[in-house]
């Protein structure tokens, strides 16, 4: 889980290089060196090729709500409601 997360802000850093290349901000003259030379693309190449496999956003967003981290959270919120009420069941029970 943490390696997903350093690996998403590494991404993140390098398509912030590629912009401020692009934008003029970074300027690096090392015989006119460029951020990522064999890079054709601002976004990272896994981004891409995961963007290819839905057809709208919304599929996209709809999928992968149920993956990864949200679905853990998600499961562990459905558990901690179900301890709560079993709780309140036995205290009125009782």
């Amino acid at each position: 889980m943490c390696n997903r997360f350093y690996s998403a802000a590494l991404e993140c850093n390098s398509i912030t290089a590629k912009l401020e290349m692009k934008l003029g901000i970074r300027k690096i003259d090392f015989n006119k060196a460029k951020v990522f030379p064999n890079d054709t693309e601002l976004l990272p190449e896994r981004w891409i090729e995961n963007s290819r496999r839905y057809n709208t956003s919304a599929e996209f967003v709809s999928e992968l709500s149920k993956q990864g981290i949200n679905r853990i959270a998600r499961q562990t919120f459905n558990i901690l409601i179900g301890i709560n009420l079993l709780l309140m069941m036995l205290i009125v029970l009782t």
